[in-house]
């Protein structure tokens, strides 16, 4: 049931000002949307806000709004309560090779869409048309890639209790069309395999990510096959992530080469990645100069031109650990590898660290946001930082030595191509 909206014209407006004046006196990448004319975009925003009549569509413009500056860390979070009166059907779907794919479901959904079924259209659209329309124009990301399967994480989202039309291209061939509820977070249905903690099969979008909803385990360690030693580092939230590290370190150093796996990882604290960093370095890294937007009235008063200045600063280096770990290493990397998790790569590369990326190329996103409150309960957040990446990182993300992009295969095998890449290529060398 669409909740209606509790704002006055002038809050909505507001909202919606809020987000115009934060990002023009601080976002730090005007840069890189040469094109956008801000004003415009604001002024023909205006309508639409004013005339709107429930909650979820006034965040969705707002988001929308957002969305034209192309970046990760400068986005609209809803209302906790918004966000937990919408759900989607308990099935997941992944972006493979660019189409909607079902990696998991509910046992009773999965009886008609099995796993590896390729969604075709949504309520009548065509999925990657209804994926243009109403989806992607509101996710808030750099890189088209990361913006693709964001978009096709939350493809389904609605209304908890609403159904939405699908249909399907099954494995075997079949068309399959269906209602499915939007009832995820209260269906008790068992999912067809166990889901898991991250799940390798799902995007875990940011509101997820914010209010805690997909659970993760920040740090995995086992011995795989040969002796290799096999470290998922899924967030650099918790400090205790370098604890577990350090105590792995004498087993690691007894192995015959490494992975680190850094696929679900969306960032944290740079300060805890760097602390890993370390003990791959082999001299120290340059020095990290960040520039942020500058505002001085009085320049310009003289001069009109001069209303994007940044300010440069030097946040240091990272020195090498007294314990460098020698042994042949592979990182694995995906699109949710993200801002202080890109930080962590670009500390590796600038200390000569020598680490093999294999995988996917990276969200293309970090910085230091400024977080403002909204009306109606939610958040806004602008980049204030740019980090001193090479433009292609902005446009690419970091992209891996050696691509591999799983196939629909996988996803009906049950198999990690990416990992299996990984093994093979630390085996044979």
């Amino acid at each position: 049931m669409r909740e209606p909206i509790c704002l006055s014209v002038a809050e909505r407006l507001y909202g919606l000002s809020l987000i115009w004046q934060e990002a023009n006196y601080n976002f730090a990448f005007f840069n890189r949307v040469p094109d956008l004319d801000w004003d415009a975009c604001y002024r023909e925003y205006m309508s639409q806000i004013i005339s709107v009549e429930d909650l979820y569509t006034y965040y969705k413009l707002l988001s929308k709004f957002t969305a034209h500056l192309k970046d990760g860390h400068t986005l609209v979070v809803p209302p906790k309560s918004l966000h937990l009166s919408l759900d989607r059907p308990k099935l997941m779907l992944m972006n493979i090779a660019n189409t909607p794919v079902v990696t998991n479901a509910s046992c009773a959904v999965g009886n008609k869409i099995p796993i590896g079924s390729e969604l075709l259209a949504v309520d009548g659209i065509e999925a990657k048309e209804y994926l243009a329309l109403h989806v992607i124009p509101v996710v808030c990301e750099t890189t088209y890639h990361r913006r693709l399967d964001h978009a096709t994480a939350r493809l389904l989202l609605g209304y908890q209790g609403s159904e939405v039309h699908c249909k399907f291209h099954t494995p075997s061939g079949n068309s399959v069309e269906i209602d499915l509820l939007r009832n995820r977070r209260i269906n008790t249905d068992p999912w067809l395999r166990p889901p898991g903690l991250p799940d390798k099969w799902e995007f875990m979008y940011f509101d997820e990510w914010f209010f805690n909803e997909a659970p993760f385990t920040a740090f995995e360690f086992s011995i795989l096959e040969g002796n290799v030693a096999y470290i998922a580092l899924n967030s650099f939230m918790d400090p205790t992530i370098v604890t577990s590290f350090t105590e792995k370190l004498p087993t690691i150093r007894e192995c015959s080469g490494l992975i680190l796996d850094l696929r679900k990882n969306h960032g944290g604290n740079d300060a805890i990645g760097y602390s890993i960093a370390s003990h791959f370095l082999r001299q120290p890294t340059e020095i990290l100069l960040v520039r942020s937007p500058k505002h001085i009235a009085s320049h310009k008063a003289s001069d009109a031109s001069q209303t994007r200045r940044m300010h440069e600063e030097s946040w240091g280096n990272i020195q090498p650990s007294q314990e460098i770990l020698p042994l042949p290493t592979v990182m694995l990397t995906d699109s949710e590898t993200g801002s202080a998790a890109e930080d962590f790569i670009m500390a590796l590369q600038s200390g000569k660290g020598e680490v093999t990326r294999i995988g996917r190329g990276t969200a293309g996103s970090t910085g230091q946001p400024l977080i403002q409150a909204l009306p109606g309960g939610g958040k806004l957040a602008i980049c204030t930082i740019q980090m001193p990446w090479p433009e292609e990182v902005w446009d690419k993300g970091i992209e891996p030595h050696i691509y591999v992009e799983p196939a629909i295969e996988d996803v009906l095998q049950n198999e990690d191509r990416i990992l299996k890449m990984a093994m093979r290529f630390l085996l044979s060398h």
